[in-house]
């Protein structure tokens, strides 16, 4: 699944930079081609694959909905591994989001508050507490999505979007890893519990066997 994953992050950056990059393969073809393709292809009339790609994103807004979306598909494919639909669709989400955001003056606080966001979810699957856990990422994800851009350059993600996309992600993402957390705990116990009970019946069996 991660090879998967890696290949198709290959292919989509290889897509993208070959088309940011039409002056390469103008170079490769030989001057002549060069020339007619600059002359017959514009900008309004075959937009770059990179363009199209992107555009639907360009909003910081778009961009973070794409980026939680894919997060969150990922996530699944980690919880549910066999699916393999949620991570590769996760991915590609996650790889599109970062290239949109990419565009935008994006802040370190911001990188480091979602960041925190994401250990603080990993800590709920292992964590006693996943109500505070999930709180707490539940709020430094949505001060991350905030300060990720830097609005006295360009556009920043609003407080409407950080808060309505935060809260559902946050609730799901926590019941979740909280439910995944507890099976594996459980399950653990449970065969610590069967081998001490398999170790009480082999000790009887063994004394009565040397008498």
């Amino acid at each position: 699944m991660r090879r998967l994953l890696f290949l198709i992050g290959l292919l989509l950056e290889a897509l993208l930079c070959a088309s940011a990059a039409p002056e390469h393969l103008a170079a490769q073809v030989g001057a002549g081609a060069a020339a007619s393709i600059a002359a017959s292809a514009t900008p309004s009339e075959q937009p770059a694959i990179r363009q199209r790609v992107l555009q639907p994103f360009a909003d910081p807004n778009a961009a973070f909905l794409l980026l939680t979306v894919g997060i969150f598909g990922i996530m699944l494919e980690f919880l549910l591994p066999g699916l393999v639909f949620p991570g590769v669709t996760g991915g590609v989400a996650v790889l599109i989001a970062f290239a949109s955001l990419a565009r935008h003056p994006v802040r370190p606080a911001g990188v480091a508050a979602l960041v925190l966001a994401l250990v603080l979810f990993a800590v709920v699957a292992r964590g006693s507490r996943p109500v505070g856990f999930g709180i707490a990422a539940a709020i430094s994800m949505a001060l991350g999505a905030v300060m990720l851009i830097d609005k006295a350059v360009g556009v920043g993600i609003g407080w409407w979007t950080a808060i309505g996309v935060t809260i559902p992600f946050a609730s799901l993402a926590t019941i979740l890893l909280a439910i995944a957390g507890r099976a594996k705990r459980n399950k653990q116990a449970a065969g610590i519990a069967s081998d001490g009970v398999g170790q009480k019946q082999v000790g009887p069996h063994a004394a009565g066997g040397e008498a």
